[in-house]
C-alpha cells in the first residue's frame, strides 16, 4: 500500500512590532524572522499529529458506542438484530453526535456508579478537550509564527489559538490515555 499525498497549504505569519520598537539595520531592513526546512517540517509534523487526533477520536467514539450498546443490551459474542439496529441506525447515525455520546456515557456512569469520586467529571473533562482538539484540527488553520512557532487557529465561541509545543502534545497523549482507561473501566464493569 502506498502513502497518498494530497494538496495542503500552510500559513506563515510574521509578527511585526507596531510600537516602533523594531529597529532597521544599516541597510534599512527590519528582521521579521525566517522560515526554512525545519519550520516546514514542524508544520508537517503538526498536520500528521492532527490527523492522529482525528483518527484517535473516531476510535474513542467507537469505544463509547460499544460501551453504550453493552449498557443497554448487555455484552454478547453474538449480536442481536436489535443491538445491530441500535448501533448502526442510532449510535452511528450522523444525528447522534459525539457531544451527545459524551452526555449519554455520563448518564451510564451515574446509573452504574462505576467511576468513583471525581473520575466521572475527569472523564467528561477529557472528552470535552478531545472534542475541542478534534474540531480545531478538522476546521482550523495551521500556522507557523516566527515568534510562537506552530499554531492552530480555530473558532469556538470566538477566535482561539493553541501553541503546538511539547507541553501541548504531552497533554494530548495524557488526556487520550486517561480517557481510554476510563471508558475501558466502564465497559469492563458492565
Amino acid at each position: 500500500m502506498r502513502k497518498i499525498s494530497l494538496p495542503a497549504t500552510n500559513t506563515v505569519s510574521i509578527p511585526i512590532s507596531l510600537d516602533g520598537s523594531t529597529e532597521a539595520d544599516g541597510n534599512g531592513e527590519v528582521y521579521l524572522g525566517a522560515i526554512g526546512a525545519d519550520e516546514i517540517s514542524m508544520l508537517g509534523t503538526a498536520r500528521e499529529n492532527g490527523m492522529h487526533i482525528i483518527w484517535s477520536t473516531i476510535c474513542l467514539e467507537k469505544k463509547l458506542e460499544d460501551t453504550i450498546a453493552d449498557f443497554f443490551f448487555g455484552k454478547t459474542n453474538f449480536p442481536t438484530s436489535r443491538r445491530n439496529v441500535f448501533l448502526n441506525e442510532v449510535l452511528q447515525s450522523s444525528s447522534f453526535q459525539l457531544s451527545f455520546k459524551k452526555t449519554l456515557i455520563g448518564k451510564v456512569v451515574k446509573e452504574t456508579e462505576v467511576l468513583k469520586g471525581k473520575e466521572s467529571s475527569k472523564l467528561q473533562g477529557c472528552l470535552k478537550k478531545i472534542m475541542i482538539w478534534r474540531n480545531a484540527f478538522a476546521h482550523g488553520i495551521l500556522k507557523f509564527d516566527t515568534k510562537d512557532g506552530v499554531l492552530l487557529s480555530y473558532f469556538s465561541g470566538g477566535h482561539q489559538k493553541i501553541i503546538l509545543n511539547e507541553d501541548f502534545w504531552g497533554e494530548v497523549e495524557s488526556v487520550f490515555e486517561e480517557c481510554t482507561e476510563y471508558v475501558d473501566k466502564i465497559d469492563s464493569a458492565l
